[in-house]
């Protein structure tokens, strides 16, 4: 396909490709999942958020106060992509990045939280 022919154009303003990404990522329809699925795997950079990560639960610990301000939610496309068909326990988002988290057992019957790293932090946010 001829690029000059696309209906849309392919590229455009950063913030409103972001913030439209973003959206989608809190959307809990199976065509939002599919969407980011595909996102994932072909063009990650234009995702609001970057790379997975994974961390073991430990209470007592600068991550244990970060997991304190999370918020249950239900899971949402991001969700689904984050857990990877792994079985999750339960499922958060971070009311200052609004990352999608969930925690998930290992096989070591140890729990981790996996969470997409926030690309940026917004000015003046409360503190760890």
């Amino acid at each position: 396909m001829l690029r000059s022919a696309h209906p849309l154009p392919c590229d455009g303003d950063r913030e409103a490709l972001k913030a439209g990404w973003h959206k989608l990522a809190l959307h809990t329809h199976p065509d939002a999942v599919a969407a980011l699925e595909v996102a994932v795997g072909r063009e990650p950079d234009r995702l609001p958020f970057g790379a997975v990560t994974e961390i073991p639960v430990r209470p007592g610990t600068i991550s244990g106060r970060w997991t304190q301000r999370l918020t249950m939610c239900d899971p949402t496309a991001a969700h689904a992509v984050l857990a990877q068909d792994d079985k999750a326990e339960a499922f958060f988002i971070d009311p200052l990045t609004d990352m999608p988290v969930l925690r998930t057992p290992r096989d070591d019957g140890k729990q981790v939280w996996r969470f997409y790293a926030p690309l940026s932090l917004p000015a003046g946010g409360p503190e760890l």
